[in-house]
């Protein structure tokens, strides 16, 4: 056995994620020392990077400079270094106009009447109220009394 005949699909569902380190040291011992060869710390890590070939840390597509942060098995590395560099990445932004305008009809969401209409609904069930100013000034208020 060998990284070409190991699939994610395998590991999810055949073995799972938190039985491959046992199943890879005990069964394969050949293969689970070039696992752990790979980079990163954790095993689900390690065999990501062997799997997917990664040799070196992927960094972020908006600053490249940046090391992304490795999320699960199963998503693998994060695209981007934090949420600021994906509000200012304009791929990113161009994508979920697309999509809000795909699913909606409109280039953001609040802009949909449906949608709107459903948060107004959620804030008179939650707090008694429509206007999100007043639940804001009715917590201030409330501070002020403690």
């Amino acid at each position: 056995m060998n990284s070409t005949q190991i699939t994610t699909h395998d590991i999810t569902t055949a073995i799972g994620i938190k039985h491959a380190y046992k199943h890879f040291k005990f069964k394969h011992p050949e293969l689970y020392e070039q696992i752990i060869q790979a980079q990163g710390g954790k095993f689900s890590e390690q065999l990501y990077c062997f799997i997917y070939g990664i040799t070196n840390y992927p960094t972020c597509q908006q600053c490249p400079v940046k090391i992304t942060k490795f999320r699960s098995f199963q998503r693998g590395y994060a695209f981007f270094c934090s949420n600021k560099c994906v509000a200012v990445n304009t791929a990113h932004q161009r994508k979920k106009k697309q999509t809000c305008q795909e699913t909606y009809g409109v280039s953001t969401a609040s802009q949909n009447e449906e949608v709107d209409e459903k948060r107004r609904q959620t804030l008179i069930d939650r707090y008694g109220t429509s206007n999100l100013a007043e639940i804001r000034w009715r917590r201030e208020k409330n501070k002020q009394k403690d």
